[in-house]
């Protein structure tokens, strides 16, 4: 009985421990303190370039349409992604190993108004 209650609170510190690995990567722009996120510039052409690195395929593009909304104030017009990629870092005599997803493309915005500001991430 008493070896019971020591292996219950050894299981749940276990899985306590265990959901701080998983936590996906916060939605922040890409610095010198995050590899991981999104960066974004303007374009000539009143439209933006969105660029997403992360270790996640799916969640890249999820960052890319919500940075994209972000950018024209959730009016876009027109988006092209140019970009999907998956670099494949190769090592001698130990195959190869896949990297990070590289979502990239152009963002338009409805009004012109929009294109020009610079937008904030949302919370």
């Amino acid at each position: 009985m008493t070896l019971r209650k020591p292996s219950r609170a050894f299981a749940a510190l276990a899985l306590l421990a265990m959901g701080g690995c998983v936590s996906g990567v916060d939605y922040v722009p890409i610095s010198d303190k995050s590899y991981f996120g999104y960066s974004d510039r303007p374009n000539a052409d009143g439209g933006h370039t969105v660029r997403v690195e992360l270790m996640d395929g799916g969640l890249a593009m999820e960052y890319w349409n919500r940075r994209a909304s972000e950018l024209c104030d959730g009016k876009v017009a027109r988006k092209s992604m140019h970009t999907a990629l998956r670099p494949t870092a190769h090592y001698d005599r130990y195959g190869a190993q896949p990297g990070h997803y590289i979502v990239e493309g152009y963002v338009y915005c409805e009004t012109p108004a929009s294109a020009t500001g610079q937008a904030e991430p949302a919370a």
